[in-house]
C-alpha cells in the first residue's frame, strides 16, 4: 500500500469517527436497553475492559431484550435454518436444464450445504441477525483459514464498525473494523 493511500484511508477513518459520533450517545442508550449483554458503541476502549456487568444491573423490564433475542431466533431460522435448505442452485434459463444438469447441481447444493455446515455460520448468524434487530444493520466478515482449509464466519460488533455508503450506487463498499 502506498503511503498516500494510506493517508487518504486514514483521512476518511477520522472523517467516519467524526460523523458518528455526532449520534455515538444515542446509540449507547439504545445498547443500554436492547442489547446490555451484546454489541457496544464503544470503540475507544478495549473489549476487556468494557463494563458488561454493570450494564446488566441497570437492566429494570426484560420484555425489548426478550423480544430482541425471539427477533433473531426467528429471522435466523426463516433465512438461513440449519435444518432445511434456505439456497438452491439453477441455470440461468431453467428449461435449459435437463436431468443431468438437475442432478449436477443437486450434488452441489449438497456439498456447499456440508461446507456450511463445517464452519462457524450459523453460530455467526445469531448474533448477526441480533445485531440487525436491534440496529438495522450487521456486519459479517467471511475469511478463509489457510491452516484449517476452511472458511470462517465472524459477526463484527458494530460499535467497532465503520460504514462507509457510496454515494453513487448506495451500496456500503469501505468497512473500517477496530480490532483489538
Amino acid at each position: 500500500m502506498t503511503r498516500d493511500k494510506l493517508s487518504e484511508l486514514t483521512e476518511v477513518y477520522k472523517s467516519l469517527k467524526d460523523i458518528r459520533y455526532r449520534s455515538e450517545q444515542d446509540w449507547k442508550e439504545v445498547v443500554r436497553w436492547i442489547s446490555p449483554r451484546g454489541g457496544t458503541f464503544d470503540p475507544d476502549t478495549d473489549p476487556r475492559y468494557r463494563n458488561r456487568d454493570d450494564r446488566q444491573s441497570r437492566l429494570f423490564d426484560k420484555t425489548v431484550y426478550s423480544y430482541s433475542n425471539t427477533f433473531a431466533s426467528g429471522l435466523k431460522g426463516y433465512v438461513c435454518s440449519s435444518s432445511s435448505n434456505f439456497f438452491s442452485l439453477s441455470t440461468k434459463t431453467p428449461r435449459d436444464e435437463t436431468e443431468e444438469v438437475k442432478g449436477i447441481l443437486q450434488a452441489r447444493e449438497d456439498q456447499m450445504y456440508r461446507a456450511i455446515a463445517s464452519t462457524t455460520f450459523y453460530k455467526a448468524t445469531e448474533t448477526l441477525f441480533k445485531a440487525f434487530g436491534n440496529f438495522g444493520t450487521a456486519v459479517m466478515l467471511m475469511s478463509f483459514d489457510r491452516e484449517e482449509m476452511g472458511f470462517v464466519f465472524k459477526s463484527l460488533p458494530l460499535g467497532d464498525c465503520y460504514l462507509m455508503r457510496n454515494r453513487a450506487t448506495g451500496i456500503i463498499d469501505v468497512l473500517f473494523h477496530v480490532e483489538w
